[in-house]
């Protein structure tokens, strides 16, 4: 992981500032008017420079870096190697090693030396209302390549999940529907059976003993009728839960 150790800002608002910065969340904290945007600015624009600077903040620094200010990091890399970078509102930036060697290859007005922005509350709170606006097509355009295969990969995974329910949603509604018109005939055999007449106990014993037998099995269809309507009223419940 990048480290910033060290910022130190000759001339301006804030010269001969020189703050160590211990590694871990920092905080700074003071009135309005101490310094606290302009050193926030100095530390972007010791890293970014100033090109796609808005001119609210390119005012900033210049108001309180000044022509002649001179903003310096020291640094270490994700390998341990130690940097210097130097610069000023009205000078080329510098890049140096440990030792003081040049380090060459590296296009820092262009701020990919170490990728970092900073934003104050009322930005913040723009970018957030933003559906997809400007800003936030910036922030995604800094992503690298497998940052960005990573959170194609995430919302691949997230919509075979919401497809996977939707699938699993319109199975249920079927399933419903079809208990639904089995409860509407169980329930029209139930009432065919409630509307039967009873036998009558007269006549002679044999017809009398068929229609015993008959209203017999009746009761035990009509019984069996309505077991099985309950479970399809439970099987329709756990359905719709």
């Amino acid at each position: 992981m990048w480290t910033i150790e060290q910022l130190e800002i000759n001339g301006g608002f804030l010269p001969g500032l020189k703050a160590a910065l211990p590694a871990g969340l920092i905080c700074i904290i003071g009135p309005r008017g101490s310094g606290k945007s302009t050193l926030a600015e100095a530390l972007r624009f010791a890293v970014k420079g100033s090109v796609g600077t808005s001119k609210k903040r390119f005012d900033l620094l210049q108001a309180n870096v000044g022509n002649s200010g001179l903003v310096t990091l020291t640094l270490t890399t994700d390998a341990g190697l130690k940097h210097t970078l130097r610069r000023g509102l009205k000078q080329p930036a510098v890049l140096l090693t440990g030792d003081g060697r040049p380090v060459s290859g590296v296009d820092l007005d262009r701020g990919t030396y170490l990728p970092i922005d900073a934003y104050n509350g009322d930005e913040i709170e723009s970018i957030a209302d933003q559906v997809l606006g400007e800003t936030r097509r910036e922030l995604l355009d800094e992503l690298h390549a497998s940052e960005l295969s990573a959170i194609h990969l995430s919302l691949g995974e997230h919509r075979r999940t919401l497809d996977a329910n939707a699938d699993q949603i319109r199975a249920a509604r079927r399933s419903i529907a079809d208990l639904a018109e089995s409860i509407e005939e169980f329930g029209d055999v139930r009432a065919r059976l409630a509307a039967l007449e009873p036998v009558e106990e007269t006549g002679p014993a044999a017809a009398h003993g068929r229609a015993l037998k008959q209203q017999q099995r009746n009761a035990r269809e009509k019984q069996r009728s309505g077991d099985f309507l309950q479970k399809l009223q439970s099987l329709k419940d756990d359905a719709e839960n």
